[in-house]
């Protein structure tokens, strides 16, 4: 399977050089989290109404902050879009367009831009937890200002720079296969080089078919749904079943 050999080497690639650039950008989104939070109560109050959490929470990560990670996050989905269509360029010794003169590169990278944003929706739920675990135990404006201060520190949760960096790529390279594949009049494809993935249970651990691991003869218009579906550490690569390439 060379296009997931391929793809493997480019996806671990992307991911090595954009890692440490979303942990950078984290800790500025951080910064200005804490500066906000700051500049809502001054420094004068001394607790946080249970009824204001929400109110607070979109001050201090307000929609603007979706603008910049699209900002931010653009050079790695390039990246990984034109590494798909390159790949399948090198192995199927075809020409497809990578550049973002080719509407659909232009497109995709759009798309994947709007999507990103989830990225923020989960920091408000992070950032939320924090605000109310600190009401529940009683610390004031300041010592809650540091838990969120600290908390960025370790990026929310540990590996989060990592765990978006390999989420956007692996997206942005299925983008740029289904946009090859799709030049290439492909009709079906496989997802494969995952066959899911480790489940704690009560009896020990097993690997499970999680999400789309391991589906094979897709339908081309099913391409988007499926790499919605892949779990947070996915290593597979969704790849045309056959490419039907002139003699």
């Amino acid at each position: 399977m060379p296009f997931l050999k391929a793809g493997t080497a480019s996806k671990d690639k992307t991911v090595k050089k954009y890692k440490p650039k979303m942990a950078t950008m984290l800790k500025s989104q951080n910064d200005r989290i804490v500066d906000r939070y700051r500049e809502y109560f001054n420094l004068k109050a001394d607790n946080i109404p249970i009824y204001e959490v929400d109110i607070l929470i979109d001050y201090i990560l307000p929609d603007i902050e979706d603008g910049i990670i699209k900002t931010e996050t653009v050079p790695m989905h390039t990246s990984g879009i034109q590494k798909g269509i390159e790949d399948i360029n090198d192995i199927a010794k075809v020409s497809v367009d990578a550049s973002l003169g080719n509407i659909a590169v232009a497109q995709a990278l759009n798309n994947i831009g709007l999507q990103v944003t989830r990225v923020n929706s989960s920091t408000k739920v992070f950032l939320r937890r924090i605000v109310l675990k600190g009401i529940a135990d009683g610390d004031g404006v300041l010592a809650i200002s540091d838990k969120i201060k600290d908390a960025g520190v370790n990026e929310y949760y540990k590996g989060r720079a990592l765990a978006i960096a390999r989420t956007e790529t692996r997206k942005a390279y299925d983008e740029g296969g289904k946009i090859a594949f799709t030049d290439l009049g492909v009709e079906k494809f496989d997802v494969v080089g995952c066959v899911g993935t480790l489940v704690g249970t009560t009896y020990g651990s097993r690997t499970e078919t999680y999400g789309a691991c391991g589906l094979l003869g897709l339908p081309m218009i099913r391409w988007d749904e499926i790499s919605g579906k892949h779990h947070i550490n996915h290593a597979g690569t969704q790849t045309a079943t056959l490419i039907p390439l002139d003699e």
